[in-house]
């Protein structure tokens, strides 16, 4: 069954919706490139940690990084944090923005750490189209305390 063209058809068409595949934001022909790169990872059989990191750490033209297409589609930071904590952690952190809930782990500074991995995404025009880089320093600031928080994974210490 794994061998299937259906399978991967299947997979393609729930990993859409999760990733927001949306011909709206992203225009006939980048919907078409970011669809075709998740369906040919699911036909390749790609392991999902590399298919994550794939689609957290593209870089470069759009053309040539169409899972870079994402980052258009889920344009900001907290909505990014949010987005990927509950499609690859299968958590909810949208509450610890605004406080720390008393029957969750996670709080204000877990979700702003997770936030600040995003911060340094940004596009560019280039001579080969639209282009995704990631510069600058992975920090945010928290809103409240205006104090600045570094990148660091849910769960774990600030660096």
């Amino acid at each position: 069954l794994l061998e299937r063209p259906e399978f991967a058809d299947y997979w393609a068409l729930k990993w859409s919706d999760l990733l927001r595949v949306n011909r709206r934001v992203l225009g006939r022909e980048g919907a078409y490139t970011y669809y075709r790169w998740i369906h040919d990872s699911f036909a390749a059989n790609k392991p999902l940690d590399q298919f994550a990191r794939e689609l957290l750490t593209a870089e470069g033209p759009l053309s040539e990084s169409p899972a870079g297409q994402f980052y258009k589609v889920v344009p900001k930071p907290n909505e990014m944090a949010s987005t990927v904590s509950q499609v690859f952690l299968g958590v909810r952190i949208e509450c610890a923005q605004c406080h720390h809930h008393p029957w969750d782990r996670w709080g204000q500074n877990d979700y702003f750490g997770m936030q600040a991995f995003f911060t340094q995404v940004k596009f560019k025009s280039s001579p080969l189209g639209e282009m995704l880089t990631s510069n600058g320093n992975a920090a945010t600031k928290h809103p409240r305390t205006g104090a600045a928080v570094l990148a660091h994974p849910l769960g774990e210490v600030e660096p």
